[in-house]
C-alpha cells in the first residue's frame, strides 16, 4: 500500500492520493528501462484512445503530414514512436496507412494493388475492358460490389453527379446512376463523351478504377490494347 500511495502520473504528476482511486492507475508506453510509464485516470485515456499528442503535444515541434491520407502525426517523443513509419520517397506515413499498404503488399493474390500519385495512396478496384458499345454509348456499366464500393449510396435518388481525377490529376464530372429491377440492380457511370474523346479510348483498351486509401478519391486509368493498331 505504501509503493502505491506514492505512485505519481509520468505526464501531469498527479499523485494516486489525489486521484480518485489508487487502482485508477494505468499502464502507458513502455519506457528505455522497460518498465510501462504509470499515468492517472485522465492521461491515461487519452493515451488509450490515440490521442495523447493532440491533448498534450499539440503546440509542441515534430508534426508532419502523413504521405497518403494528409493526417498531421507527431514524430517527436517516445509515446508517437509507433504511430508512424518512414517512407522511402521522403516523409512519414501514419500507422493506419502504412498497414493498408503492407497488407497489399503481402496478399498478391487480392484482386487489387496500391500505388502512390499525386501523394495519395490508390487502390485499384476494377479493370474493365472497353467494348465497342461503351465507345458508342460513352458510358460504363459497372459491376454492383465494385460501384458500391467505389462511389457515394445514391440513397433513393436515381442519379448524382461524381467527380473522377484522370491520371494527369485533372477532376472530370460524370453522371452516377442506378437502375434497380426486379431481378438486379445496375449502376451506370455515364457521360463520359469527352473523356473519351480526350484519353483516345479504343475497344480493346483496359479502363482502371482506383480509390485512395484513406481518402476516397476515384481515379479511372487507361491501358491501351497491347495489339498496336494496323497501320
Amino acid at each position: 500500500m505504501a509503493s502505491s500511495s506514492r505512485k505519481t502520473c509520468l505526464q501531469c504528476k498527479a499523485s494516486a492520493a489525489s486521484a480518485a482511486a489508487t487502482d485508477s492507475f494505468r499502464n502507458g508506453w513502455r519506457l528505455r528501462s522497460g518498465e510501462f510509464a504509470q499515468l492517472c485516470h485522465r492521461c491515461g485515456s487519452a493515451y488509450e484512445k490515440g490521442i495523447f499528442c493532440e491533448v498534450f503535444h499539440s503546440n509542441d515541434g515534430g508534426w508532419r503530414d502523413c504521405e497518403a491520407c494528409g493526417k498531421l502525426v507527431h514524430c517527436g517523443c517516445i509515446v508517437s514512436f509507433n504511430t508512424y513509419l518512414p517512407v522511402d520517397f521522403g516523409g512519414i506515413m501514419c500507422i493506419d496507412c502504412s498497414r493498408i499498404s503492407l497488407i497489399l503488399v503481402r496478399n498478391p493474390s487480392l484482386s487489387y494493388t496500391v500505388f502512390s500519385l499525386f501523394g495519395f495512396f490508390f487502390c485499384n478496384f476494377f479493370n474493365k475492358k472497353l467494348s465497342d458499345n461503351d465507345l458508342k454509348l460513352s458510358r460504363l456499366v459497372l459491376p454492383n460490389k465494385c460501384a458500391e464500393a467505389l462511389f457515394p449510396e445514391l440513397q433513393g435518388q436515381h442519379l448524382m453527379p461524381i467527380s473522377v481525377l484522370d491520371t494527369d490529376g485533372k477532376p472530370w464530372e460524370f453522371l452516377f446512376s442506378c437502375c434497380s429491377k426486379p431481378t438486379n440492380t445496375m449502376y451506370v457511370l455515364d457521360g463520359l463523351r469527352d473523356y473519351v474523346i480526350a484519353q483516345k479510348w479504343q475497344a480493346g483498351d483496359t479502363v482502371t478504377f482506383c480509390k485512395t486509401k484513406p481518402g476516397g478519391k476515384v481515379m479511372m486509368g487507361l491501358r491501351k490494347t497491347s495489339a498496336a493498331s494496323s497501320t
